[in-house]
């Protein structure tokens, strides 16, 4: 008996081996190919995410967390998570309403509160976000004199005129993280010319000549 075993598993072992080879072949081929995607016909989404279904380019349903259905090669899946997320604000310079210079920068938080409206209506959500913001604050800026123009007080009014809820998103919060009043370039260009004409008058004169030292 204990013969026989030992023939049947040196029998057996090559094929195994081979078996085992040609599997691992074949799942690599299908990994290469895409053709793995035949036997996916189901789809996971987190406890964070929401996802859209897309049927052939038409149809599109919306579906929260769990173990869903789709059928290969006719159903196209977009996850996208939910959580609060932060935008930066590049430095912008306004001018207020008096005249005077301003320098900002910040951040704006999100939160996607209808994921098919936001992608019926926005191609690049955090740029276009980004642009809508810094056009409140720009506005706010520059209709308003300096003395009306604290960061808490920018914060506060301009986040009153930003309204998201068109294009599926809440949760909103803007804070002001650089504020600082400038001079601008061609003020202190001119300043400097200024000051650089009067030290050659002093050192020339109206002659246009060097003066002389006194006592010599």
């Amino acid at each position: 008996m204990e013969n026989f075993v030992t023939f049947i598993s040196a029998f057996m072992a090559p094929k195994l081996v081979g078996a085992l080879l040609l599997a691992g072949g074949a799942i690599a081929a299908l990994w290469r190919t895409g053709t793995w995607q035949l036997f996916m016909w189901w789809f996971v989404v987190l406890p964070w995410e929401r996802a859209l279904r897309v049927r052939l380019g038409k149809s599109v349903i919306e579906f929260g967390p769990g173990l869903h259905f789709r059928m290969p090669y006719v159903h196209i899946i977009y996850n996208q998570s939910v959580r609060l997320r932060f935008s930066a604000l590049q430095l912008q310079t306004v001018s207020t309403r008096d005249g005077h210079t301003i320098s900002y920068a910040g951040v704006f938080g999100y939160c996607i509160s209808d994921l098919r409206k936001l992608y019926d209506t926005m191609q690049h959500p955090e740029s276009t976000i980004a642009s809508i913001v810094q056009s409140a604050i720009a506005n706010y800026i520059f209709t308003h004199e300096l003395s009306e123009c604290a960061p808490e007080v920018v914060e506060a009014e301009s986040a009153k005129a930003i309204s998201l809820a068109q294009y599926g998103l809440s949760c909103s919060t803007l804070r002001i993280t650089t504020f600082a009043r400038v001079r601008t370039y061609r003020l202190m260009m001119d300043k400097f010319e200024a000051h650089y004409e009067g030290e050659l008058h002093t050192q020339y004169g109206d002659s246009g000549t060097p003066r002389q030292p006194r006592g010599l």
